[in-house]
């Protein structure tokens, strides 16, 4: 087993963790491996509930889970508002995105391709309705609109969970002060993610 976290994320979650065995949900789990703060859990034994909107990762994330009946997939877009609405698909490299700003500054600052098509979108409110609210940890990363989406992580309800990775987009501090308000502290931090215990 490797390590798959971007950074030393993965080293603070098993951390906290060690071996126990949980259940996790993972919105923006790419192809379930790269940069990945889940996959260790999973080859530990968890139970997962993985989202990708992205066509070509997701496939890559269907053939890697495919026998693990405890990894439930999810083909669809998790956005502030429900509905169908253009998703820009940047073929696998890791920036894919429903938010246009986040597209412009790919395209213009590195050169990203991006190719649009519509697609499907729930909310964080009606993900958790349909996948429960009893996780572990969770692990958040949604290319442009994180934080956004942070704001509505159902705090009130998660209350088993122990342990939340939040790609920050520059607002750790508004993060923090969120999550706060229910008992949670962070405990690591870069350029990318921060990681919250309670």
């Amino acid at each position: 087993m490797g390590m798959y976290s971007q950074n030393d994320e993965e080293k603070v979650i098993l951390g906290v963790f060690g071996e126990k065995p949980g259940r996790l949900l993972d919105i923006g789990a790419y192809d379930g491996k790269a940069f990945s703060n889940t996959l260790a859990l999973i080859e530990r034994g968890w139970e997962a509930v993985c989202i990708e909107p992205s066509p070509g990762v997701f496939n890559a994330l269907m053939e890697r889970h495919k026998t693990n009946q405890n990894v439930t997939l999810v083909n669809c877009a998790i956005a502030p508002k429900a509905g169908l609405m253009p998703f820009y698909d940047s073929g696998g490299d890791a920036v894919s995105t429903l938010d246009t700003a986040h597209r412009d500054k790919w395209e213009k600052g590195w050169g990203s391709k991006f190719t649009p098509f519509w697609t499907n979108a729930i909310t964080m409110e009606m993900l958790f309705a349909q996948f429960g609210f009893d996780y572990d940890f969770i692990n958040l990363d949604v290319e442009g609109i994180s934080y956004q989406l942070s704001t509505q992580l159902p705090y009130d309800k998660i209350s088993k969970t122990r342990l939340i990775c939040i790609e920050h987009d520059g607002h750790d501090n508004e993060i923090c002060v969120q999550a706060g308000r229910v008992g949670f502290q962070s405990i690591y931090f870069n350029g990318e993610n921060i990681i919250l215990n309670r």
